[in-house]
């Protein structure tokens, strides 16, 4: 405020008009730039000091204050209109027209405006499996990622960077694709960090997108993967905050087993004609449950003909059978199957192979297995007949007994 005229001006107050997005910051007031100053009387958006300032002809004071800008804040520009007003030496209003605001003729001194851009600048960052990528790997299979840096707000990006970590424990990473614009600058691949200095000068709205490739080592659990963005500054250097996404992958190792083993109390040499049953015990050795189990059974048909099952199998197409689904099995659980068999011919070491194939939870195919019995030998029944005497020689009268 500068008193313009030529005589003394006392009593200086100030009005000021704060624009919709705006609030005071309560002991921001500054007189001259460094004395304390009240706070003022506030009605709505209208800030009023009455100070009683005395000043000479071309004599300034300043007033200083700060008002925080609302996170809801539309982008543009915010004007902020100020109205001084004071006394001459003899009391007479300045300025003096009856509305106490801008006087009657064409001068505006005792008016100024200023006006400030309200911008909000900011980062959004997303990340997502690629598409049709699962979330549950095993050892060696290809994980990829999907991230999109967004420029979400209303400004250009000045400087932010970019990092994404994730667990050397549990993956590899095999390489990328950065599309562009923006050019990022300082990218580099280390261990366990994929990071860039800046991502680039994105314009507002811009998508840019990384897409990171991996493998899944043999380490299983889950493999934490997390990218960052930011903090950082817009063109005008103010701050962007820091924004964050996880996207986690689990390495799994599903497995199955089978034996195949002489039921309890089986003998292993059986007539022609005699039953024979075996035991396909199936076993989830890995760390995810079995929901789909498939045992096969091959049998040697040139001595064997199948009779029955437990369960019922699903087809018979000889020499083969087949149960379609006998799980779900948990993790270190077992289900056993029974197949009872007729010999029909004589035979050493009859082989009879039994294989098993699954598919855990998350539709992942474990490694199929099997194994082969050759316990069982088909033997002839054959009666012999022997006669002996009790002695070799007998007299007339004597006992003789024969066996």
């Amino acid at each position: 405020m500068t008193n313009v005229g030529d005589a003394n001006a006392a009593n200086g107050s100030i009005d000021d008009t704060l624009p919709a997005d705006l609030s005071y910051v309560a002991g921001s007031a500054l007189g001259n730039g460094s004395v304390p100053l009240p706070d003022p009387v506030i009605s709505g958006q209208h800030l009023s000091w009455n100070l009683g300032f005395s000043l000479v002809p071309s004599q300034t004071a300043t007033l200083s204050f700060r008002a925080l800008v609302s996170t809801s804040a539309a982008f543009g520009n915010a004007v902020n209109e100020a109205h001084a007003a004071g006394t001459d030496a003899g009391g007479a209003p300045i300025p003096a027209d009856a509305s106490g605001w801008i006087p009657a003729d064409t001068d505006t001194d005792d008016i100024a405006t200023a006006t400030v851009q309200v911008t909000n600048p900011q980062v959004t960052v997303i990340k997502t499996p690629l598409p049709g990528q699962d979330l549950f790997v095993q050892a060696g299979q290809a994980v990829g990622f999907r991230i999109l840096v967004v420029n979400s707000g209303d400004t250009v990006f000045g400087t932010v960077p970019f990092s994404e970590v994730y667990d050397t424990s549990r993956l590899t990473f095999t390489g990328g694709i950065i599309n562009v614009p923006p050019v990022p600058s300082g990218v580099m691949a280390l261990p366990g960090n994929i990071v860039a200095s800046n991502v680039g000068a994105a314009q507002p709205s811009r998508v840019q997108t990384w897409t990171l490739n991996f493998a899944a080592r043999a380490l299983t659990g889950a493999a934490v993967d997390t990218v960052t963005v930011g903090p950082g500054v817009d063109q005008w250097g103010d701050p962007i905050a820091v924004a964050t996404a996880t996207a986690n992958v689990t390495i799994t190792a599903p497995a199955v087993s089978i034996t195949k083993t002489l039921a309890s109390g089986q003998a292993t040499n059986v007539p022609v004609g005699g039953l024979v049953t075996y035991d396909l015990a199936v076993r989830n050795t890995g760390d995810t449950a079995l929901t789909t189990v498939t045992v096969a059974d091959t049998f040697d048909d040139t001595h064997l003909a199948y009779v029955s099952g437990t369960p019922a199998e699903t087809t018979v197409a000889t020499p083969s059978i087949q149960w379609n689904n006998v799980g779900p099995v948990p993790v270190g659980g077992t289900t056993t199957v029974t197949a009872t068999f007729r010999v029909t011919a004589v035979g050493a070491a009859i082989t009879d192979t039994a294989t098993v194939t699954a598919i855990d939870e998350h539709g992942d195919l474990p490694l199929p297995d099997s194994d082969t019995n050759s316990q069982l030998n088909g033997v002839e029944a054959l009666l012999t007949i022997a006669k002996s005497a009790s002695v070799a020689t007998a007299a007339a009268g004597q006992t003789v007994t024969y066996t």
